[in-house]
């Protein structure tokens, strides 16, 4: 067990990490680091020397480094300087604000600076850049032109939010860039399965969320194509079912005799002197087993159909099978020929398999599992 440090001599301990660790940073050259250290240590000991001094040298330091970062990237005709220049004042802030709620902080850095005027300033004029870099893109009418418009004006709203109409242009962009994949509902296969061939179709739909799958890929039915019309239909994606079986049953038995490991009171003898003695021996039974298969199966056909050119870009068959099984017995004879085995299966009941739409859903969960993986693995390129 490690011995208790006493809470005095562990705040000493702690403050004096901070003081080390601060030191560190800044002989490092991590001065905002060491601002942030010093700081800490200074609301905990306010009087501390060596943190004071060492707060100076190292705002001045972070200071001096980033306004010649602004300076030196000024100068040059990189498009995007003005986001490098707003990022070096975002972190000139951060230094300012790092000090806050320290009064000794305060004392040794009275006249501190808040860049926010030269902040809004560089966040405008790289607004600007990007706005007109996405305008720009959005000239191009393709789908990889669109997606970098929206690039562009995520930094736009991340540097000004609400510039111009750039939520506008954004939504404009999200449009273009956006692959527009209709559903077709499948055909009716048996009308006793109308339901569950619904809830089959649903579940695909929900697999089919762009969030995961691709955010510039959207899945829509018929009835909402219908009802939103977007300005095009890029593809056509068509499922059906094809050797289509639901309830195949069959029916397998087995008979045989059985007898009893070991013997067992079958009756009694007389003796000559009319005593009565137990008779032992071994029994036997007809034990008639029996195996009932319920086979269900069938495959789904996938076609994808490019809208544009007519040509099929895809088409799989995805099979499918589900066996449902029940096992029981039936005996004739002595049930003590039976081993423990035997006797729970002579103890079941044949008993119906399950309905249709349970078979139905059975068989086809597997499919939809791997036609969602096949269909995500397909529009992860678009």
């Amino acid at each position: 067990m490690w011995p208790r440090i006493p809470s005095l001599l562990l705040a000493v301990l702690l403050l004096a990490s901070a003081c080390n660790s601060a030191k560190r940073a800044y002989e490092n050259g991590r001065y905002e680091e060491a601002v942030a250290l010093s700081a800490e240590r200074l609301r905990d000991k306010p009087d501390d020397r060596d943190a004071r001094r060492l707060l100076v040298a190292a705002y001045d330091k972070a200071v001096e480094a980033n306004l010649v970062e602004i300076e030196d990237v000024s100068r040059t005709q990189d498009p995007f300087r003005h986001e490098v220049v707003a990022r070096s004042y975002e972190r000139l802030n951060t230094l300012y604000h790092r000090l806050d709620r320290c009064p000794a902080c305060d004392e040794v850095l009275p006249r501190r600076r808040l860049y926010s005027d030269e902040l809004a300033q560089a966040r405008t004029r790289a607004a600007e850049h990007r706005y007109a870099l996405g305008v720009a893109k959005l000239e191009g009418r393709d789908r990889e032109s669109a997606k970098e418009a929206i690039e562009h004006f995520m930094v736009v709203e991340q540097m000004v939010p609400d510039f111009r109409d750039t939520r506008a242009r954004m939504d404009e962009a999200y449009a273009r860039a956006t692959l527009y994949v209709v559903v077709e509902p499948m055909a009716e296969t048996q009308r006793d399965l109308r339901e569950a061939q619904g809830d089959f179709q649903q579940r695909v739909l929900e697999s089919l969320d762009s969030r995961r799958m691709n955010e510039y890929v959207r899945f829509l039915t018929v009835e909402e194509v219908e009802r939103e019309r977007p300005p095009y239909v890029d593809h056509r994606i068509q499922l059906q079912f094809e050797s289509f079986t639901i309830g195949n049953v069959l029916l397998e038995s087995h008979t045989e005799t059985v007898t009893s490991a070991d013997s067992v009171r079958i009756g009694e003898a007389r003796l000559p002197d009319g005593t009565r003695v137990p008779v032992f021996d071994k029994v036997t039974a007809q034990l008639t087993r029996y195996r009932k298969r319920v086979v269900s199966g069938g495959a789904l056909q996938v076609r994808i159909t490019d809208e544009t050119t007519g040509r099929v870009i895809l088409q799989e068959r995805h099979p499918g099978e589900f066996i449902w099984e029940h096992r029981w017995a039936t005996f004739n004879g002595d049930q003590r020929a039976l081993n423990q085995a035997q006797r729970e299966l002579a103890a079941q009941r044949d008993i119906p398999p399950p309905p249709p739409e349970v078979l139905f859903d059975s068989f086809t969960r597997p499919i939809q599992e791997r036609l969602n993986e096949r269909l995500r693995r397909f529009y992860a390129r678009y």
